[in-house]
């Protein structure tokens, strides 16, 4: 059977070979135990002609066929790809391994399909996704139930419909823009949830105008009187009283008319997306524009006898020209198609055809301007006040601290010491923004440009701000005489002008920038610092789920891998190897996941072994956390995980166009959205792997467009102690119940409630305690679970802990002496003690127990009580 599924495939791309390319043809038709490493040129040449067909199957399956040439060939088989020796037992387990991959890559790497299907989903029909637009429209319904919610602080509440707003601007001048495109392109070709274009925009225009009719009721009805009552003043201009006026008109007269800019309204006028413009029509007829620069402020704040009063600057605006000038007018807000690079690399233009207006304008004005820009009826969304998304404005300017979230510091203490290379070399760090001040990566990088040892500093740049340290690390790296290479996106939206300054910028301090390379937007977050130590070069490199930007990192949650393990050390230097173009292909990498040519492959090879680990009854299960999920080849491959046993919990902040809880598909998956405090950014992959919990970061989630489109890295988390972190992570958000909502098989989301006699659970809040409580890296290195004798004496300490795990005092001094132990005597340290401490901890806040309120113990307190009892204990 097999044998006749291989002849066929051999007929088909054989067949397909003048236009597809003979060393493919050539290598998919055969056996894949017949090449060696003398094939490598063969294999890496099939690859390229792959992948200039676009065909990614058949790329992994020649990157994956490279790694078993290299293993079969008798002079390589004792060496993993960058010269790791391997015994013969774990070349067998590698091949075996590899060589299953390649029979189910086989299968899915021609041009026309699988030859076999026996793992696939088949196809289901409509029901099988759901419509990824109306699925980002449910989560802007979540961001505005939010701000409905009176338990959140008022400022924020604010926010929220300020954040949702910004968010429907985006979506339609990028989602509803590329929709419209594509509907004048043609009658469209239903998608994968069998809606044309045309459906689709139907039904987004319905939805769109519920939200934003919920939006103007929240602010007008629930949020503007909630602030009154609180103190906070937002007037209206035309509703002022005399003395709020007069003030309003003076400092209109002294800030805000001298920077305006008033013109005829004709039909060569242009209008720009940004903050709303005003239009005028005069008694006799004339029509006016009055353009408001962006530099404007958004509020006015305007002190009076009786107190400060805050008034949007566009209503002030209008009550005066209204005024002045006998006219009657109204606000403007256009959206503009803005998708600079088309959908994922393809050029276009930043600033393209006019895709909808908001106004309040009176009926015949804005009939006209509608007309005007060439929009439809439908295309006009009429409001009771434009520009809620400016609102975050009026948060910024209100100091009042009680109706905000409560002040965050992150965590003051670096967890890299003093020697940031001495503590990544000892071990692993795993950084978790915002509660590891971000910071820490920017010193090392600061660091490494001081360090007379470090050769070369490699980074990858997505976002980074204008003014930004990180580009100042790199320009005193390279003034320093380091070899600097950085790779800026150019294409990452919204951010263009800022990485074409920090283009110039760079280059003028003799950095070397490149953009990139095969026309993928690159999305990975990696940075590597090059180190010369004994004669060695050290590869120290960083792969995060998050940008490279101080700003975004104070408010976005990320986690960052800090490591000097050789093997991701070459991965991460092959992949920047790659996008400098220097290396021909996918690089061929031992640990690290990269898209677009293995990181969708390999998830759901993962997800296939909790599958068969599930069929052969054993504990199966996937957690997984993300922004978004659309990836139909991964949704079938979970859908068949769930339908062989596999339990599995998504945590998807954004857009999801899986079904969960479907009878028959997917009644084994739990999808749930966190919202709160800070912006949920982290990308996790975790795998049961027969108890072992296989365990990623990664910066891509599950989008068609980061696994085939982009350039993305996801790094294992091998480090026991990191896994449980990270364990402890998605433990902590499967069981939130303070801005947590479920996804029902209709596609709706319910906000998940507390159950009757239970404690109320909040992420964040529970994450950030334990980051602030968490041991640093002596404590938990006395706290580990084999017992270690500590004399007291601090020379005895290093020795022990040297031989041990490999790392001295001047890592760990810190710790010792904040604790006050320095010369504390003997100490045993067990786990058996230290459960007996903490019952005593516990045991002696009974009565705050019994009260239904939460307590945790500091692992710090519990080793100052062991030290309090440890002293003249003698070691076996």
């Amino acid at each position: 059977m097999i044998r006749s599924g291989v002849l066929a495939l051999c007929a088909l791309v054989l067949s397909l070979a003048p236009a597809w390319g003979q060393d493919v043809a050539e290598v998919l038709g055969a056996d894949p135990r017949r090449f060696t490493a003398a094939d490598l040129p063969l294999l890496l040449s099939a690859q390229a002609q792959a992948e200039a067909a676009g065909n990614t199957r058949a790329v992994e399956y020649l990157v994956t066929l490279r790694m078993v040439a290299q293993l079969q060939d008798p002079a390589h088989s004792t060496l993993k790809d960058g010269g790791i020796p391997l015994s013969r037992s774990q070349v067998e387990a590698e091949l075996t391994r590899l060589r299953a991959k390649l029979e189910r890559l086989r299968s899915e790497a021609s041009p026309s399909g699988p030859v076999t299907a026996e793992r696939d989903v088949s196809p289901r029909g409509p029901g099988e996704f759901f419509n990824r637009e109306l699925s980002f429209l449910e989560f802007n319904r979540r961001v505005v139930s939010m701000a409905a919610d009176a338990n959140q602080p008022l400022l924020e509440r604010v926010r929220f419909l300020s954040i949702a707003s910004a968010n429907l601007d985006e979506f339609f001048s990028i989602r509803v823009a590329g929709l419209h495109q594509d509907a004048l392109n043609g009658p469209g070709t239903a998608r994968s949830d069998g809606n044309t274009p045309k459906e689709t925009l139907a039904a987004i225009d319905a939805e769109a105008r519920a939200l934003e009719a919920e939006q103007q009721r929240l602010w007008n009805e629930e949020l503007k009187p909630a602030l009154e009552r609180a103190g906070v003043h937002v007037v209206e201009a035309k509703a002022a009283d005399a003395e709020t006026w007069r003030a309003i008109e003076a400092l209109l007269a002294r800030e805000i008319l001298p920077r305006v800019q008033v013109e005829a309204f004709t039909t060569e006028t242009q209008l720009t997306q940004g903050r709303p413009q005003l239009v005028f029509e005069t008694a006799g007829g004339e029509r006016r524009l009055v353009r408001v620069p962006g530099e404007l402020p958004t509020w006015l704040e305007v002190t009076t006898p009786s107190g400060t009063r805050l008034v949007r600057t566009q209503q002030a605006l209008i009550a005066h020209f209204e005024r002045s000038w006998q006219a009657t007018g109204g606000a403007v807000r256009l959206t503009q198609n803005q998708d600079l690079w088309g959908r994922e690399g393809t050029p276009g233009h930043r600033y393209g055809a006019a895709v909808r207006i908001e106004t309040d304008l009176p009926a015949p004005l804005r009939e006209g301007i509608a007309r005007h820009l060439g929009l439809r009826p439908e295309d006009v969304y009429v409001q009771r006040e434009v520009g809620l998304a400016e609102s975050a404005e009026l948060v910024d300017k209100v100091e009042r601290p009680e109706l905000r979230f409560e002040r965050f510091s992150p965590n003051a203490e670096s967890p890299l010491g003093s020697d940031p290379f001495a503590r990544i070399r000892a071990q692993d760090v795993l950084l978790h923004h915002p509660y590891d001040k971000f910071d820490t990566v920017v010193e090392w990088l600061e660091a490494a440009a001081r360090d007379p040892k470090v050769e070369e500093l490699r980074i990858s740049l997505y976002r980074t701000g204008m003014d930004s340290r990180v580009v100042e690390a790199l320009e005193l790296a390279a003034q320093n005489g380091k070899q600097v290479k950085v790779l800026v996106e150019l294409k990452a939206r919204f951010d263009e002008p800022a990485n074409v300054h920090n283009t110039e910028r760079l280059k003028a301090a003799g950095v070397e920038v490149f953009h990139g390379a095969h026309g993928h937007k690159v999305h990975a977050k990696i940075a590597q610092v090059v180190r010369r130590e004994g004669g060695q070069r050290v590869l120290y490199s960083h792969l995060g789920t998050g940008n490279y930007h101080p700003g975004s990192a104070r408010f976005y949650t990320d986690l960052g891998l800090m490591t000097a393990d050789a093997a991701i050390g070459r991965d991460v230097e092959r992949i920047f190897e790659q996008l400098q173009g220097k290396t021909e292909g996918a690089p061929n990498l031992s640990k690290v996941l990269q898209a677009p040519y293995t990181l969708r492959s390999s998830v759901i090879d993962m997800i296939d072994a909790e599958a068969q680990a599930a069929r052969e009854g054993k504990p199966a299960r996937i957690v997984a956390k993300m922004n978004s999920l659309n990836d139909p080849e991964i949704i079938r491959a979970l859908y068949r995980a769930s339908q062989a046993g596999v339990e599995i919990d998504l945590v998807v902040r954004g857009l999801c166009t899986l079904r969960p809880g479907v009878p028959g598909l997917s009644e084994r998956i739990r999808v749930r959205s966190t919202l709160g405090q800070f912006l949920e950014h982290s990308r996790v992959y975790q795998f049961h792997a027969g108890g072992q919990l296989k365990t990623y970061i990664a910066s891509a989630d599950w989008m068609a467009r980061n696994t085939s489109r982009r350039v993305e890295t996801a790094v294992p988390i091998e480090d026991p102690r990191l896994r449980a972190q990270l364990d402890a992570l998605l433990r902590t958000y499967l069981r939130d119940t303070a801005g947590s909502f479920t996804l029902r098989p209709d596609g709706k989301y319910e906000r998940v409630q507390l159950e009757e006699g239970s404690l109320p659970s909040k992420a964040q809040e529970e994450v950030r305690e334990r980051m602030a409580e968490a041991p640093s890296l002596a404590t938990e290195t006395l706290l580990g679970a084999a017992p270690l004798h500590w004399r007291g004496d601090v020379a005895l300490l290093d020795e022990a802990l040297r031989a041990r795990h490999g790392m001295g005092l001047e890592v760990i001094e810190h710790e010792a002496a904040r604790l006050g132990v320095r010369k504390a005597g003997t100490i045993t340290i067990t786990t058996g003690l230290l459960e007996q401490l903490h019952q005593e901890a516990l045991a002696e806040d009974a009565g705050a127990r019994d009260r239904g309120e939460l307590r945790r113990v500091r692992l710090a307190e519990l080793l100052e009580r062991l030290v309090a009892r440890g002293r003249g204990t003698a070691p076996n």
